[in-house]
């Protein structure tokens, strides 16, 4: 397991935003590339500081928290910019699960995408499709060959 640890770790670069997914309930449902970047990064931004240092705490990591929610979404993603501009990293997390698709942090992934610095990273495992305020989302995952859904699920991307 160390070997996996220090191998994550050692694949971590600076100026990336790395959108990392917490667990859903039970602690231990999380990765070690995930505790990798959480112990490693030079600043976390979660939604709620106290939910995310809660998991920090119990693994041990001491990290910078900053608090980026709905009200002050704009205005931390030009300080998390400016953070990656100076060559730092940056973890997002949401309380549970995968961030940045109806969580506070979208407009942060936005801008690092849309090339303000850094590069996000993620993945998903649903193909959904909807409306969160007034951005639509599009969840995508490869279906096996013989899987009846994926005429019909492709059929309805469009």
């Amino acid at each position: 397991m160390q070997k996996h640890y220090q191998k994550a770790c050692d694949s971590l670069a600076a100026q990336t935003l790395y959108v990392v997914a917490t667990p859903i309930g039970n602690l231990a449902d999380i990765t070690l590339r995930a505790l990798a970047v959480l112990a490693h990064v030079d600043i976390v931004c979660a939604e709620d500081t106290r939910v995310t240092g809660q998991l920090l705490s119990a693994y041990g990591i001491q990290a910078k928290l900053l608090s980026v929610r709905e009200h002050n979404e704009q205005h931390m993603a030009d300080k998390i910019i400016a953070a990656l501009a100076e060559g730092k990293s940056v973890a997002q997390v949401s309380d549970a699960g995968t961030p940045a698709v109806c969580d506070p942090g979208a407009k942060l992934a936005a801008r690092v995408r849309e090339g303000a610095g850094g590069r996000p990273e993620r993945r998903d495992g649903r193909l959904e499709r909807g409306r969160c305020g007034r951005a639509e989302f599009l969840f995508q995952r490869l279906f096996a060959a013989q899987s009846r859904r994926a005429p019909k699920a492709f059929g309805q991307m469009a």
